[in-house]
């Protein structure tokens, strides 16, 4: 009896024993499996999304914020996909920015007009063309007219239709330019009477001004740029000192056969009373960012996930307290996707990278004032800091003439 008992309980240990590894994963993903004992391991390290290949640098320095993780949201709204097919409509906070919605309808409202009647007015000529070739050639009266008068004739309608197209066409272009023209004055007359209120101080410019190349060049941000688009450029002037300047503007450089953009956005420049190498101060975004690219091969002075500054040691000077905590204000997002700062000797370049919901203007859907109040926030911050660069380059510059007498 001990040894069959003996033997039992080796039967009931060898099946007790039996390798997980053996059992076959049932096809049925819904099928309960047996418990497997529980094996104490190591929890995995959370896995990381990919990111762009322009953060690998060769100083180390990633040049994109962190991004934060979303915890999950609620359910859908059934009504979501309805909600989303309905006019959208915007309320308007300031009286500039219903100026701009008020101007864009007019816009809207003449462009609309214009094609419908310019659609007609082809249509009418193509059918007159027609009936000049058709009814000439039908008719047996006209058709017997001696010297063949009959082609004559449809010369003739064809000839006059196509003019009145021409001309048609001619004053149709010139009215839609003046209009186009007229809604960007309004547009950037309300939107910078919004965002810059009367820091702006004896404007010149419009709409139409451009950007020289050579001032983005300068700003030393970006290699090897090729071409520059820009816009309503203005230069002005900022408590009584001159030689401020902020523009529109887009820079692409070669990349093969096409052109690649290194920047979009709104470029500030002012001038400074600053002695000493570049610094750059970088203000990190999420994946729209577009980094400036002469800094992958620049000294690292300092790197957090929000902000890096680049130059030679001493620029640590440059950051004093005050402008530092100014700093901390910039918010990135998907409308105001970075900033770069170039501090050089005499001059300081402000790229505000903007994406397209602030920088292509409105047409056919309703004015969103969002972005605007977000480039007015982007821009008194800005303010804050040319104010704090400006104080501390006068008081370091008074400092310099104050010599004792010997």
């Amino acid at each position: 009896m001990e040894e069959e008992k003996k033997v039992v309980e080796e039967k009931e240990a060898e099946v007790t024993e039996a390798p997980a590894e053996e059992e076959e994963e049932s096809d049925f993903a819904d099928e309960v499996k047996r418990p497997e004992p529980v094996k104490e391991e190591e929890p995995e390290p959370a896995k990381e999304e990919p990111k762009p290949e322009e953060e690998k640098v060769e100083n180390g320095v990633d040049l994109y914020r962190e991004e934060e993780k979303k915890e999950d949201s609620a359910p859908a709204d059934p009504t979501e996909k309805i909600k989303k097919k309905e006019p959208v409509s915007y309320s308007y906070s300031d009286e500039n920015l219903a100026k701009v919605e008020e101007s864009r309808k007019i816009f809207s409202k003449f462009y609309t007009k214009a094609n419908r009647i310019k659609w007609i007015m082809t249509g009418a000529v193509i059918l007159v063309i027609l009936a000049g070739w058709i009814i000439p050639n039908s008719i047996p009266a006209i058709k017997s007219l001696p010297n063949n008068m009959s082609f004559y004739i449809t010369l003739i309608v064809m000839g006059v239709a196509l003019v009145a197209l021409f001309v048609f066409s001619h004053i149709f272009k010139k009215k839609t330019e003046a209009t186009v023209g007229q809604y960007f004055r309004d547009y950037y007359e309300y939107t910078n009477a919004f965002v810059f209120g009367d820091k702006l101080e004896n404007v010149a410019g419009d709409p139409d001004s451009k950007l020289k190349s050579q001032v983005l060049i300068d700003a030393n941000l970006y290699n090897d740029i090729a071409k520059v688009g820009s816009r309503e450029t203005l230069y002005f002037s900022y408590k009584g000192e001159e030689g401020y300047l902020v523009s529109d503007c887009a820079g692409q450089v070669r990349d093969g056969k096409y052109l690649k953009t290194v920047f979009v956005g709104k470029l500030l420049v002012t001038p400074n009373t600053y002695k000493g190498s570049q610094v750059i101060i970088y203000i990190k975004g999420g994946k729209a960012a577009l980094p400036p690219t002469v800094v992958k091969t620049m000294n690292v002075v300092e790197n957090d996930k929000n902000m890096a500054i680049f130059g030679e040691k001493t620029a640590r000077r440059v950051i004093t307290p005050a402008l530092r905590k100014a700093l901390k204000n910039f918010t990135t997002d998907n409308t105001f996707t970075d900033l770069a700062i170039s501090i050089q000797e005499g001059v300081t370049y402000y790229a505000m990278g903007f994406n397209d919901d602030l920088m292509v203007m409105p047409t056919n859907s309703a004015y969103n004032p969002t972005p605007t109040i977000k480039e007015k926030e982007v821009i008194d911050n800005v303010f804050e800091i040319v104010d704090l660069l400006n104080a501390k380059g006068k008081k370091e510059k008074e400092e310099t003439e104050e010599k004792p007498e010997e």
